[in-house]
């Protein structure tokens, strides 16, 4: 379901996942409750309104791939793939993170989409494939 919670992050080692993230501005309560997948599809599809306007990011993640998703960020998962899937991730303030952690977040790549000044705490990064 879409929910939002302190800063996380998730390493998928084996499957596959559809990601919508949407930032704290916008109002998620009229979709919260709803399908997480059935979210997926229709922010893909692109037929409401609200979320063409939202600001809300789109993102598929591989095995292999890392998603950061920032402090208070509204987010949905679907799982793609066939059986089960696999990952690894922390969530909290990222001064309690270990240092193998912090070594992950660190490795990532900043998605162009977001200010390059913000700190990751704040923003997504991810080394998945997304778009608005």
């Amino acid at each position: 379901q879409l929910h939002s919670h302190d800063c996380s992050w998730l390493y998928l080692a084996t499957g596959r996942k559809s990601w919508v993230f949407f930032p704290p501005s916008f109002d998620s309560l009229p979709f919260e409750g709803m399908d997480p997948c059935d979210l997926v599809r229709e922010f893909e599809a692109g037929t409401d309104a609200k979320f063409r306007s939202s600001g809300g990011v789109l993102c598929d993640q591989a095995a292999g791939d890392v998603i950061l998703v920032p402090n208070d960020w509204s987010h949905a998962t679907c799982n793609k793939a066939p059986g089960l899937n696999v990952a690894w991730g922390a969530q909290g303030h990222i001064v309690d993170w270990t240092p193998l952690q912090l070594a992950a977040r660190d490795n990532l790549t900043l998605d162009p989409r977001w200010p390059a000044q913000l700190d990751a705490k704040d923003h997504p990064v991810m080394t998945a494939t997304c778009h608005g």
